[in-house]
């Protein structure tokens, strides 16, 4: 069983949505292990393809990305943009601002507080 997603996690994959909304021939899996991995602090080349295969099951599953007929591309699709966009702003203009008046400054000491909300 695979652990829930912190919330981390589903903004930088919510990040990379956004990214590859640009590309207009879509992207595949190794796209997605090279802009995904560093931005969760590993190393691509550590990341399997089961892992892979897990995260592009669970967006596509989701609606937010759509594999293209007869090649192994996928592309975000409208609702995927709408989502992305939605929990970054979500992000910058409600859940930052608000830890940052909710929680004292030492208690981030120097980590980033999406890094800290498993602590609460």
């Amino acid at each position: 069983m695979r652990i829930p997603h912190t919330v981390g996690e589903v903004l930088q994959k919510h990040s990379v949505l956004l990214v590859f909304r640009l590309l207009p021939c879509g992207f595949r899996s190794r796209d997605l292990r090279e802009h995904l991995a560093p931005l969760l602090g590993d190393d691509p080349s550590q990341w399997t393809q089961g892992r892979l295969t897990y995260q592009l099951r669970r967006l596509r599953l989701h609606g937010l990305i759509a594999c293209e007929a007869g090649t192994q591309r996928y592309h975000v699709t409208p609702r995927g943009q709408r989502v992305a966009l939605w929990i970054s702003r979500c992000h910058a203009r409600l859940f930052r601002p608000a830890l940052g008046e909710l929680l004292p400054d030492k208690f981030f000491q120097g980590r980033q507080p999406a890094s800290c909300v498993g602590d609460l």
